[in-house]
């Protein structure tokens, strides 16, 4: 039942067996970061919603990441799957191990 969760506006993936949680407005990075990770071995969660029940586990939701390409008036959006990206999506629920709070910086290393 979705009012026993709480969603937060969020990027997740996990990191063995945790979740790290990217809380953010839009255009903050959360998918770009979740993107990284995901390529970097961790398991999608989601690029938009921490879906969180009473017990403080995050559940997936695994929607393809919409990936935003370009720069001001030129930016298009493109659906992306996580298997595109090399990753897998998680199935399971899974405790919160990390909340990264960050903000995206154009060429940033």
């Amino acid at each position: 039942m979705v009012q026993d969760k709480l969603f937060v506006h969020a990027g997740v993936v996990g990191w063995r067996g945790r979740a790290i949680v990217i809380p953010g407005r839009s255009f903050s990075g959360k998918t770009t970061l979740a993107a990284a990770l995901v390529k970097a071995g961790a398991i999608y969660y989601s690029d938009e919603y921490a879906v969180i029940d009473r017990d403080g586990l995050v559940h997936p939701y695994p929607r393809p990441l919409c990936i935003r390409e370009g720069v001001g008036e030129q930016i298009k959006r493109r659906k992306c799957s996580v298997e595109e990206l090399g990753g897998q999506a998680g199935t399971d629920p899974i405790p919160v191990g990390l909340v990264v709070h960050t903000k995206y910086q154009l060429n940033a290393q």
